[in-house]
């Protein structure tokens, strides 16, 4: 499983369709095996939702994000975490950043019936 998070200096990014990064977490049986940031190569809602496609990513983590890209994350079956504030990380950024990602990708990686996986990294 591939999970993208549009990242920037360390938070994650508050505008889907001007993501310059993104964050991808590799993740097997539940657990993330690596990650890495990447450049999206390119600008606009239908430039990044086209790459992430590409790269097989399955879930998203983001900021803020408009409706033609919801619909462009979900005509490539990405499921999609919108509206991803770090308010914590706002304050107190590099003691807490961890935490809300570790926050957000869990929540990713819930499954329908509400089930947790276990999530380490």
């Amino acid at each position: 499983m591939k999970i993208a998070v549009t990242y920037d200096n360390g938070e994650v990014f508050q505008h889907f369709g001007h993501a310059e990064q993104i964050k991808m977490y590799y993740v097997e049986d539940g657990t993330i095996t690596s990650s890495e940031v990447v450049s999206t190569n390119g600008s606009g809602h239908s430039a990044i939702a086209q790459f992430l496609a590409e790269n097989s990513v399955d879930t998203l983590i983001c900021g803020g994000i408009g409706g033609c890209a919801q619909r462009a994350l979900a005509e490539s079956n990405i499921k999609l975490y919108g509206g991803v504030v770090p308010e914590i990380a706002s304050r107190n950024h590099v003691m807490n950043i961890d935490t809300v990602y570790r926050e957000a990708l869990e929540k990713a990686l819930t499954d329908y019936d509400g089930t947790m996986l276990m999530v380490s990294h």
